[in-house]
């Protein structure tokens, strides 16, 4: 396994902006931490694989970001730091409550070119809230946001984030809520230029180490680590999370089946208990389901950091 992480490494280019990245993310965590709070590091959002060196294809998945960036919400509401690690462009924490096109159906123009903005019923009340925590947390300096767009940013960020969260011990929880792609070129192996379309394509492509295994082992081995789980059989959904947690010794793993990811999830712990939550409340943007995992796993990570 160590080989094939070192294989990936080698060929996995690192974001342009890693040195500033790290800079920020050392500086904030003083931050947090000189004002006793606990850290949250969120994944959210998917990776993409570039087919190219200069890309012009890559290969992606249907990742929004929807329960990593609600997620941070909840972290944020119950007083932690969060670094919120996200794809470029996916949902991010407040922002996702505006992304909906019929917000321009709110809007509106006043003769003398005021702008006003009327919202109604449930969503104002959510707007509303949201506000306000954005509010607090602008003010308190309590989020960092890290964007990432390929496979190679992302594993070159979670190390060096997840490194520099190590001395923090049992303090931090690492949520691991990002889509990450399980295969990609490596990139002395991609084309120089954009693929002709002449003729037909033939790919080879290298399964992605399984990061977790270094994270757990050497990166941030004494985090409250929370991974997820996809899964389209339900009859293999808890089998496959149980496996997870005893091959890579973290605590909790949220899994999901891709039929019913919106209005459902299992957690399952170390310990092999379970619990389903649901909601049966439809909304506009279907996300109240997405920060419900954080229910159980705040008070799980404060007796953790008991023990």
């Amino acid at each position: 396994m160590a080989e094939r992480e070192e294989e990936f490494f080698h060929g996995a280019p690192p974001p342009p902006n890693l040195s500033r990245v790290r800079d920020e993310v050392a500086a904030f965590v003083r931050r947090q931490r000189s004002r006793g709070r606990k850290v949250v590091f969120i994944t959210s959002g998917g990776t993409s694989v570039p087919l190219e060196k200069n890309t012009v294809r890559f290969l992606d998945n249907f990742s929004s970001g929807g329960r990593g960036s609600s997620s941070a919400e909840v972290f944020l509401s119950r007083g932690y730091g969060v670094i919120f690690m996200h794809r470029a462009g996916s949902l991010r924490p407040f922002h996702r409550h505006i992304t909906n096109g019929d917000l321009l159906d709110c809007i509106k123009v006043e003769d003398e070119g005021t702008i006003t903005i009327s919202v109604d019923g449930k969503r104002r009340e959510n707007l509303l809230e949201a506000v306000s925590l954005y509010r607090r947390v602008k003010s308190d300096e309590s989020l960092l946001l890290v964007p990432f767009t390929t496979v190679f940013d992302y594993a070159h960020l979670l190390r060096d984030i997840s490194l520099l969260l190590n001395p923090l011990g049992k303090d931090v929880v690492i949520y691991l809520a990002a889509a990450v792609s399980d295969f990609y070129i490596p990139h002395d192996e991609m084309s120089e230029h954009k693929i002709t379309s002449s003729q037909n394509l033939q790919l080879s492509f290298h399964r992605t180490p399984k990061l977790i295994t270094p994270l757990r082992n050497s990166w941030s081995p004494q985090a409250f680590t929370v991974t997820f789980k996809l899964e389209t059989d339900d009859e293999l959904l808890v089998p496959h999370a149980r496996e997870a947690l005893k091959k890579y010794r973290h605590q909790v793993v949220v899994a999901n089946l891709l039929q019913s990811r919106h209005t459902k999830v299992t957690i399952v712990t170390e310990e092999g208990r379970r619990r389903r939550r649901e909601e049966r409340e439809k909304s506009n943007n279907s996300l109240l389901i997405k920060s419900f995992p954080n229910i159980p796993i705040i008070p799980a990570h404060e007796i953790f950091m008991c023990l």
